[in-house]
């Protein structure tokens, strides 16, 4: 038959492997046979097994007679007093009775003995009852006996509940086989687990080679007796027998889980008490319970602590002895670390208790203000706008110049106790903050007065409507002149050191604004220098300029808003710009037409440059406007007759833009198409800069053009009209912002 004749073929695989009845289903001394021993000659006849397994003998035949010696009261106890105490035991003290003594082995193994072994299971609360396919004693073995079952060497295997045995790594190897390796026939009836071991690759499960070995044999037998009946009826109880296996070995895990979690409570407990009997010996050597905290964060030698001191196993004199001299080097060491570590505690909590009480008086200053409905920029943005002012206040390092202020921050002591000695100073602490603050304001204010012509009407804000109070009322005039929205300064702090800025933007830059935290050390720092802040003059007169166009005066910055709500009325600029940036942009023009005055050549050249952001000329275009929605996606064309002078900078815009450009800069009222202005195109340097990571600043900031302008002129524009008729010189930065290339 062709089954037949395939496991017959798997028979002599698996027989190959010679694994023994013995390596499998001996569970040590207990269950070695599948009945009880009968008698005395039985236990004799059973010796050649006995010499033969792997299983760890915890008894040495040798010693035997020692034993009995030493148990032999035991042993003559009458039947029923020795019953009586064994029914007092739990499975494992039978167990390790049994293995104590032939006579013991013999007594218990015992078919008259099954009570006692009930007893016992008895005493285990929760303990599954018997599988019906197995002996009790086999069975107890397997649940409290956690050697390997083939070898009897380890501790804690781990228990396959479905295959019923534990295993060490070794005897995995010789004693298990892959579930795709089992015959196809025997696969329904045999047990499997994928648990036991690590599943190798084609496969999902493990069974025991012995259980494949014995029933393709019982196969093979039933499949020769040729009668269906007979093979149907046998096939089914083994498939019952699989079914009751995989039930049992449910309650049995279940149970094993349950025993590991007492275990590991019983361990905790063990441990503990070791803990607490070593602290209470180190106490008494003067070392106290802090010293022997070593769960701290930061602490260093937390793991040795624990390796010597966290064990399950109660402490003894002679290891008290030999451990003592391991744990006071621990203790010094951790003493020492933690009063460091509790001393950078203490001295960052200072540090931001420090903190927040220089940031409470920091917050008594200041004022925020709320644009009306109707106001401009509220109406353009299409949201309320607020604006915040800020007054100077020193950082901790200025603050460290105090010397009340370094002591608070460099002595040792608690946040509580900091807090009472600030409370205590803290007239003396504010007067040193009002006059940083007040050296500051003195000389901004000082330019301010020098540069302004008439400061009849400091600051009239255009806030105050409808009954409304005026926020800057309390303020000094010192400070109202410093807020006004033509009040403009330089100062060398920020990266383009030549873009006017207000003061609120000056505090910034110049690092005045006093922003707190706790966290790194600070050192003292001497008040700061003010030599780099000087007056604007320029950014003056344009913004009181253009603020007679908006119909504005004596109004603050902050009124004028941060957001970017307008652009340019003259030229072909149409980005939205912040009030600082528009101001900047009739600046840069004004001197950009300045230079542009000293090219003599340009006259000679036919080319007419007219200064459209003159408030003198072109009275019918405003000089700024609120902004509107920008336009998207528009076709741009650019200026040939700036293209042709380097120094007028290239002007790219919408054709709209670019007509009123021709007109009102060149004078060009009928412009030509591909003479005066043509579509823009993507010119070969601009790809050649973009694929060599340059950026082109003419494009993305002020001063790009300017600064080639300044460089090449007349000697740029001969080469250009001559050879190269669409090509712009742009100046390239490196990362620092210095020139790099052209």
């Amino acid at each position: 038959m062709p089954r037949r004749s395939s496991s017959q073929s798997t028979i002599v695989n698996l027989a190959g492997k010679r694994v023994q009845k013995d390596a499998i289903t001996v569970m040590d001394d207990v269950g070695q046979s599948a009945e009880f021993i009968k008698s005395k000659q039985e236990e004799q006849q059973s010796q050649p097994g006995k010499r033969q397994r792997t299983a760890n003998q915890l008894v040495n035949p040798a010693n035997d007679e020692t034993h009995v010696g030493k148990l032999g009261g035991l042993a003559n106890l009458p039947t029923e007093v020795f019953t009586e105490i064994a029914s007092h035991l739990w499975p494992l003290d039978i167990i390790n009775l049994t293995r104590s003594s032939k006579s013991f082995r013999s007594l218990l193994l015992n078919r008259s003995s099954i009570h006692i072994w009930q007893k016992a299971a008895n005493n285990v609360p929760g303990l599954p009852g018997c599988p019906p396919d197995m002996n009790l004693p086999l069975y107890l073995a397997f649940m409290f006996v956690e050697t390997c079952t083939s070898c009897g060497e380890g501790e804690h295997m781990e228990a396959d509940t479905i295959l019923r045995v534990r295993l060490c790594v070794p005897c995995r190897q010789s004693c298990l086989i892959p579930w795709n390796d089992v015959p196809p026939d025997i696969m329904p009836i045999i047990a499997h687990s994928a648990e036991i071991a690590p599943i190798p690759q084609q496969s999902n499960a493990y069974s025991l080679q012995y259980d494949v070995l014995s029933l393709v044999a019982e196969y093979e037998e039933k499949k020769g007796l040729n009668n269906a009946r007979t093979f149907r009826v046998w096939a089914a109880k083994k498939r019952r027998l699989v079914n009751t296996r995989f039930m049992y070995a449910y309650k049995m895990r279940k149970f094993l889980k349950a025993m590991d979690l007492v275990r590991e409570r019983k361990m905790d407990d063990i441990k503990a008490e070791r803990k607490e009997e070593i602290k209470h010996r180190l106490e008494e050597l003067g070392w106290t319970r802090e010293d022997m905290n070593f769960s701290y964060r930061g602490c260093l030698h937390q793991a040795e602590w624990f390796q010597l001191v966290s064990q399950p196993k109660p402490l003894t004199e002679r290891e008290w002895t030999d451990l003592e001299p391991q744990l006071i080097p621990l203790l010094k060491a951790n003493r020492e670390r933690r009063l460091y570590v509790q001393f950078q505690k203490r001295q960052d909590d200072r540090r931001g208790r420090l903190a927040e009480l220089l940031r409470a008086i920091k917050q008594q200053d200041g004022f925020t203000v709320q644009m009306p409905t109707q106001h401009p920029a509220t109406l353009v943005s299409g949201s309320l706008i607020t604006a915040s002012y800020e007054p100077p206040f020193p950082e901790l390092n200025y603050m460290l110049d105090c010397p009340v202020v370094l002591d608070l921050y460099e002595t040792d002591r608690t946040a509580t106790e900091l807090e009472a000695k600030f409370e205590q100073h803290r007239v003396e602490i504010e007067r040193y903050i009002t006059e940083w603050k007040a050296r500051i304001q003195t000389h901004c204010s000082k330019l301010a007065r020098q540069g302004l012509k008439n400061t009849k009407n400091i600051l009239q804000p255009s806030l105050v409507s409808n009954n409304q109070p005026d926020p800057f009322a309390d303020l000094s005039d010192d400070i109202k002149l410093l807020l006004r929205a033509d009040s403009f300064f330089i100062t060398t702090a920020q990266f383009y050191s030549e873009r006017p800025v207000t003061y609120g933007s000056v505090l910034k830059f110049e690092g005045l604004l006093g922003t707190y935290t706790a966290l790194g050390a600070a050192i003292p720092k001497a008040p700061p220098s003010l030599d780099g802040i000087s007056w604007n003059a320029e950014a003056h007169n344009a913004a009181q300029e253009l603020l007679a166009c908006l119909g504005l005066s004596d109004v603050s910055y902050l009124e004028m808003t941060d957001k970017s709500v307008y652009t340019c009325g003259r030229c072909h600029d149409t980005e939205n710009k912040t009030w600082e940036e528009m101001v900047y942009h009739y600046v840069q023009q004004k001197q950009k037409y300045a230079k542009i005055r000293k090219e003599t050549w340009l006259t000679k050249e036919g080319i007419v440059y007219k200064d459209v952001h003159d408030p003198a000329q072109f009275t019918r275009l405003p000089l700024v406007r609120y902004s509107g929605v920008q336009a998207t996606e528009v076709e741009q064309y650019e200026c040939k007759v700036c293209a042709e002078a380097v120094i007028l900078g290239e002007v790219i815009a919408s054709e709209e833009k670019l007509m009123q450009h021709l007109a009102n800069v060149h004078g060009i009222t009928d412009p030509v198409s591909g003479k005066h202005y043509a579509p823009q195109i993507a010119e070969e340097s601009e790809s050649q800069s973009s694929e060599s990571g340059c950026d082109d600043l003419d494009e993305m900031c002020e001063g790009g053009c300017d600064y080639a302008c300044d460089l090449h002129l007349h000697c740029e524009h001969d080469r250009r009209r001559n050879k190269h008729q669409n090509y712009r010189l742009r100046c390239y930065f490196d990362s620092e912002g210095d020139e790099e290339r052209w």
